[in-house]
């Protein structure tokens, strides 16, 4: 089974005009996120205060609210919670006529859905409001700066990305470039760090997720050198210190060589190493470039191939350099629910959207040179 992760299977994302507003990501990052009363019927000045690993949700009863007999508060379940027979919301408690709940126990840097029902004296649902959460850690004076940088070169394109960033009230990103001819470092594009697309058969529904720290530069020139840093902007205005410059240039395609291969073996199973050696040996594949993974009774992508992997590429400067993956006998071929090849695709959130109702913008430049994207197409 051979895994390609080229930059083509990578997703675009939005960017907003330089000089612009951040629309689509300035409702969802402020710390207090009053949310517009489209369901006036059953609640009324809805509003979401993000903290650390806790979120807190509250509302009013509305005027003409005379039959509603309590409220009930549920949460959407994430990632790996999910399945076909489980409900994708989860009852977090029956307020009945509170209006205000903090929910803890969250995770920094991830996005929450809740539900909230109103219901009758019979238990008579009468209607939802819905609620986004976004709790994260305190910025202190600043943004952190991006962490794990790294690139990806193409052909005329250059991938960049960053680790997650778990602070609240982030805003998103700048990115800085300075290519052959440049005399000096330019301001090149803003990355949202929330992203917004619709689905349905008539795009009728608004759906929102934290992007990953990605950047694609379809601007770029084959052979030409190109330095980029980023920083983070939060929606205080205030700013991270720029990332150190990391220098890439833009490749026309060309087969894997064995440098860009990476071999993965399962280290619980009997010649599974013996196989990736021998096959890493037979392609001229560095030993440096063959990793092997322990399975537990169950295996978990995330706490056995993903975390350890993407810690290796890291740490052995291989991040961005490999294209292919080759799992030898004894990986597991599934992990919670899906296909390996597919979770593998995905590494280090290279998500892939396009079956999910939702076409990136087609990226233009303005005059200055800057990457801008229509903003009706990203609210």
């Amino acid at each position: 089974m051979l895994i390609q992760l080229e930059n083509r299977h990578i997703i675009r994302r939005s960017y907003t005009r330089l000089g612009g507003i951040w629309a689509a990501t300035v409702a969802f990052c402020v710390y207090l996120l009053v949310l517009p009363s489209l369901a006036s019927a059953v609640a009324t000045d809805v509003a979401v205060q993000n903290g650390d690993e806790q979120v807190t949700l509250s509302w009013k009863i509305p005027p003409d609210g005379t039959g509603i007999a309590g409220y009930r508060l549920y949460q959407r379940r994430q990632g790996t919670e999910l399945a076909f027979n489980v409900k994708p919301y989860f009852l977090v408690k029956d307020l009945l006529l509170d209006t205000t709940l903090t929910v803890k126990g969250l995770v920094n840097g991830e996005q929450y859905l809740f539900s909230i029902k109103a219901y009758d004296i019979t238990g008579k649902e009468l209607g939802t409001v819905t609620a986004t959460g976004y709790p994260g850690a305190d910025q202190g004076e600043r943004p952190a700066m991006p962490k794990d940088i790294y690139g990806a070169e193409g052909d005329n394109r250059i991938s960049l990305f960053w680790g997650k960033n778990t602070q609240r009230n982030i805003l998103g990103w700048e990115i800085f470039r300075r290519c052959t001819t440049d005399t000096s470092y330019k301001r090149y594009a803003r990355v949202p760090r929330v992203a917004h697309f619709k689905s349905g058969k008539n795009a009728e529904v608004s759906n929102s997720f934290i992007a990953p720290g990605y950047f694609r530069d379809d601007k770029a020139t084959n052979n030409d050198i190109c330095m980029y840093r980023v920083r983070t902007v939060a929606s205080s205005g205030k700013s991270s210190e720029l990332t150190q410059p990391v220098g890439l240039r833009a490749t026309p395609y060309s087969p894997p060589t064995p440098d860009e291969v990476l071999v993965l073996y399962n280290k619980n199973r009997d010649g599974s190493e013996d196989l990736a050696r021998y096959y890493a040996e037979k392609r001229s594949i560095p030993t440096a470039q063959i990793f092997g993974i322990s399975t537990g009774r169950r295996f978990s992508y995330h706490d056995d191939l993903q975390k350890p992997l993407i810690q290796f590429l890291l740490k052995n400067n291989l991040a961005g350099r490999i294209k292919y993956i080759v799992p030898c006998y004894g990986v597991p071929v599934a992990a919670d629910g899906r296909a390996l090849d597919s979770k593998l695709t995905d590494l280090f959130d290279r998500y892939t959207w396009g079956g999910e109702g939702w076409e990136p913008p087609t990226l233009t430049s303005d005059n200055s040179g800057i990457l801008t994207a229509p903003m009706a197409s990203i609210l």
